[in-house]
């Protein structure tokens, strides 16, 4: 999943996109961009280690392996978490 974003103000903390209870993009408390994806629970989250820059547009994207996930940001691989499980699957749409 992936997408393009522009904040304006603090982005720390924040929801980006999310699909139901599978999976979602976010940003954690630095404005870093991460995504996790469900089973039973949320499962540990990929963060990237850079933030999203203020007043210019971000391209987010997140990669699924079913071994890992990875976080990349503009273009560059920014996080990895290795995974063990599968996501949830249910018929619900983008958010």
């Amino acid at each position: 999943m992936e997408m393009w974003v522009k904040p304006t103000s603090s982005i720390a903390s924040q929801a980006l996109v999310g699909k139901s209870e599978e999976v979602r993009m976010f940003t954690d408390a630095s404005g870093n961009p991460g995504c996790q994806i469900k089973t039973t629970s949320w499962q540990t989250g990929a963060s990237g280690t850079s933030a999203l820059t203020l007043n210019s547009w971000n391209h987010v994207a997140c990669v699924y392996y079913k071994t890992n996930i990875k976080v990349y940001l503009n273009g560059v691989q920014t996080g990895l978490q290795a995974l063990t499980t599968v996501p949830d699957d249910t018929a619900a749409v983008f958010e």
